[in-house]
């Protein structure tokens, strides 16, 4: 038994030393092999590091990138541009801005200055009555301003319902005073729904539904001629809803039906003061709740239709069971 035991250790020694020898050998060649397999990813991450935040190039895609890796560059630069686009969206907006607001704030100083100078008109009320207005143009401006860094601000209206009947009566009921004042008729009309359909409810946000709304009617009323019409109309659309704004104002020349479209952008020879940020506005919402608003000149008649089409309907049984899963909703 002495001797096979002594065989068995010696046997084992002599499996054993070789394979103890190689060990530290393999360790380092896999070593060696796993860090010039990952050198291109840690190239990527240095050149990553590297850089500053101003830089929102693309990742060069001509190095050499393991196929396992490419996938993760290649949503690395997918998200760099969109990042360079809201970056550029966002320095053009910036500049836009100052630049809208140099003129009414050039305009009260100006104001201020010549009513220094002559103080004795400032008993008429020419003077204030001037002031007051390029401060309340100013006031609008702001407004539209924020409006818009909002809706751009937020996500895609993907959840929440809206009454888009209740949204079209309170524009009407606001703006009603306005169009009293410029002796616009202003009416709203639900075309293609039956008389138990009290709500229409559509997939969306209310309160920015009721600033696009805001936006469409504000300007078709501003532009109407006194004696004019302008009508808020939701009708069915393929079981979804659309929702126009008509009016029979003077309409806008075709070339530009699509540059109206654009921030700050005016129709020139235009007789109303404005900040060119409405159909702007209305235009980021449609795009939040994945519609499409159209401007077309009326056919039949003068005047302007502003189409918002692909909202999309909810029915009760939808609309019920939101309400039960996120708790009470006001509608």
């Amino acid at each position: 038994m002495s001797i096979r035991d002594q065989l068995a250790i010696q046997l084992a020694l002599r499996t054993l030393w070789p394979l103890i020898v190689i060990l530290p050998l393999e360790i380092v060649l896999v070593l060696l092999v796993v860090k010039r397999a990952l050198r291109p990813v840690d190239v990527l991450s240095k050149s990553l590091a590297a850089r500053s935040l101003d830089t929102l190039n693309p990742i060069n895609m001509a190095a050499a990138i393991p196929a396992e890796v490419k996938p993760l560059v290649e949503a690395l630069n997918d998200m760099l541009s969109r990042l360079a686009r809201a970056m550029h969206k966002q320095h053009v907006f910036v500049a836009d801005a100052a630049h809208e607001l140099r003129t009414p704030l050039a305009a009260i100083k100006l104001q201020i200055q010549v009513a220094r100078r002559d103080s004795a008109n400032l008993s008429s009320g020419e003077v204030l009555q001037k002031l007051e207005e390029r401060v309340n143009r100013a006031i609008h401006l702001v407004n539209q301003l924020l409006s818009l860094a909002r809706e751009d601000a937020k996500s895609g209206a993907h959840t929440g319902c809206a009454d888009l009947r209740r949204v079209g009566a309170q524009v009407v009921g606001e703006l009603s005073i306005l169009a009293e004042h410029t002796k616009v008729d202003l009416g709203l009309e639900c075309l293609g729904f039956t008389a138990s359909e009290s709500s229409i409810f559509v997939v969306g946000d209310e309160a920015s539904l009721i600033t696009m709304v805001t936006n469409l009617v504000d300007n078709a009323i501003r532009y109407t001629n006194p004696g004019g019409r302008v009508d808020v109309r939701i009708c069915e659309d393929g079981g979804g809803a659309m929702l126009a704004v008509v009016d029979d104002g003077p309409g806008i020349p075709s070339n530009d039906l699509e540059r109206v479209l654009d921030r700050f952008y005016r129709v020139e020879n235009a007789n109303t003061q404005g900040s060119g940020l409405g159909l702007a506005i209305a235009v980021a919402v449609a795009a939040k709740h994945d519609a499409k608003l159209t401007l077309r000149n009326r056919a039949d008649a003068h005047g302007l239709e502003a189409v918002v089409t692909g909202l999309r309907r909810i029915s009760g049984n939808a609309v019920t069971e939101m309400l039960d899963l996120d708790g009470p909703i006001t509608l």
